[in-house]
């Protein structure tokens, strides 16, 4: 009975960290699937694996169009995909400086990056797909419009805005702008009604 015991204590393994235990997956005729009991597995071969979901992070790739303007420091939101209603702050911990090819051609280059989750959630787990989104710039009070309602001729631009039963054109500044909006930094005023 003792020798029993020992050999049960030398099959016992103890994580040296606090966490959630995962499975591993292996590899199977037709495709991964769970370690189950009764598998042959080989020395080395993963079997578990401990998550501290209090220090988790994802593997993102950034466009080689976005690379100019992302750099590590930056505050991002995290957004799973299998849980849309659920948004955790973050931060761009690293980025790597040479690019690789991208996922749709192998002329858009994409450069790896490293995000750390600040908190933590039972709802997030490895593996899981994520969506990023990486504050470039903040403006406070800012006045957006939408670039389809912006008209540009040269370094001019200008709105057209409902004055009464008129739309009159009205010059304005532009500040920082993302693909969909643009800030305005003179010509406008709260309240004013921008056509598209």
């Amino acid at each position: 009975m003792d020798h029993s015991l020992e050999n049960s204590k030398g099959m016992t393994v103890t994580s040296p960290l606090d966490g959630l235990v995962v499975p591993k997956m292996t590899w199977r005729g037709n495709g991964p699937a769970d370690i189950q009991e009764g598998d042959e597995m080989w020395p080395g071969a993963p079997v578990l694996q401990v998550v501290n979901q209090a220090s988790m992070q994802v593997r993102a790739r950034v466009n080689q169009a976005d690379a100019p303007v992302v750099r590590p420091g930056m505050p991002v939101v995290v957004r799973l995909d299998a849980y849309p209603d659920l948004e955790m702050p973050g931060r761009l911990v690293q980025m790597a400086p040479i690019g690789v090819a991208g996922s749709f051609s192998a002329r858009v280059r994409a450069f790896s990056a490293v995000v750390t989750i600040e908190g933590s959630n039972a709802r997030l787990l490895p593996d899981l797909t994520a969506a990023i989104d990486v504050e470039v710039e903040r403006v406070k009070n800012a006045l957006v419009v939408p670039w389809s309602a912006v008209t540009r001729e040269g370094d001019k631009a200008s709105v057209r805005i409902r004055e009464g039963n008129d739309a009159v054109a009205r010059a304005i500044t532009l500040g920082p702008s993302d693909e969909i909006d643009v800030v305005v930094t003179s010509g406008l005023t709260s309240g004013q009604v921008v056509l598209r």
